[in-house]
């Protein structure tokens, strides 16, 4: 009889330790996830602006509950570089770019470009372009809304459908892909075509 009692003893107190133990696993699990979203992170964002290359755009970037975190300009180069200071659970941010002067029509573009930056991070390219702006209205339409998921899933869509002679950039995004020499024509053109 009191070897049964040893036994059950100490099969409870092992069932007891392993609760604790899973329980504290999950609640550190809680707690980097809460810090991480509560932390402020310096980012670097940068990308190209247009329908064709805007200059002058006025810009904003913006957290995802609608705070304004800056306001910039396009440089003479239709890009931009900056760096935001800001916590990770208002990610995704808002990129909105209004006016400006199209160098290619030398008008200012025909409606308002959007893009977004989908998670925290040190550096990211966030394009504003046609192709980002249909992106982030279907994400928004999406279940969930602006989301990353639904962003990424977004940014695919409008790359098939609105093609226009996306080639290099078809697979990786005209959102989030680094603009330079060799695929600078390709996005000006496919824009151009689609805004």
């Amino acid at each position: 009889m009191k070897g049964m009692q040893q036994s059950s003893f100490i099969r409870n107190a092992t069932t007891l330790a392993i609760i604790s133990l899973a329980l504290s696993g999950c609640l550190m699990g809680e707690e980097e996830s809460t810090s991480a979203a509560e932390t402020f992170v310096d980012h670097e964002l940068s990308g190209s602006v247009g329908d064709g290359p805007v200059i002058g755009a006025n810009m904003r970037v913006l957290r995802n509950d609608g705070v304004e975190l800056m306001q910039l300009e396009s440089d003479v180069n239709a890009s931009y570089n900056i760096t935001v200071r800001t916590k990770g659970k208002y990610y995704p941010l808002g990129i909105d770019a209004r006016n400006g002067t199209d160098i290619v029509t030398n008008t200012a573009p025909d409606f308002d470009l959007l893009s977004a930056v989908f998670e925290p991070g040190k550096k990211s390219v966030a394009n504003v372009n046609p192709f980002s702006t249909f992106a982030v209205e279907l994400a928004r339409d999406l279940s969930g809304g602006v989301n990353k998921a639904n962003l990424q899933a977004a940014q695919g869509i409008v790359s098939s459908a609105f093609n226009n002679g996306l080639a290099s950039l078809k697979s990786s995004g005209a959102m989030t892909t680094k603009v330079h020499g060799s695929n600078i024509a390709e996005l000006v053109r496919a824009s151009e075509a689609l805004g």
